[in-house]
């Protein structure tokens, strides 16, 4: 009788990759920021997006938006998409670590993140955010 193959040489495994979108950047009061175009065409699934939004005189206050483009240089208005994030105040625990934010798929080969903030958020806010990015076999 022929040995059974193995079920672990049929399984491909795909590298979990985490792309920093921004590092500690200042988004002052209402002031934003946006992120570098992210290429997505190697990318089988952005898994989810991790937000830091910090501040040491109040509760810090963001939203976060996104916008597509089939090229890398002309975007849609990130007003055509719904917030990923709208207020931090409202969505998030807690300020002190990443929070993991689940992402639409986005169908398109090049995205960008926007940073703004929102209601009364102090003029001191850092924003860290990276993506979770699942590659493509």
């Amino acid at each position: 009788m022929p040995e059974p193959r193995p079920v672990l040489r049929e399984i491909m495994t795909q590298r979990l990759v985490k792309a920093l979108l921004f590092d500690a950047v200042a988004v002052a009061s209402t002031g934003s920021a946006e992120s570098q175009v992210v290429p997505m065409r190697a990318v089988a699934v952005a898994e989810s997006l991790l937000v830091q939004a910090t501040s040491a005189s109040g509760t810090a206050d963001i939203k976060v938006e996104y916008a597509v483009s089939h090229d890398g240089v002309n975007f849609g208005s990130y007003d055509d998409y719904t917030d990923l994030i709208a207020s931090s105040v409202t969505e998030f625990q807690t300020d002190e670590g990443l929070t993991a934010i689940s992402l639409p798929n986005m169908l398109a080969p090049y995205v960008k993140f926007k940073v703004t903030g929102v209601g009364s958020n102090p003029a001191d806010t850092l924003v860290t955010m990276r993506l979770l990015l699942r590659e493509a076999c």
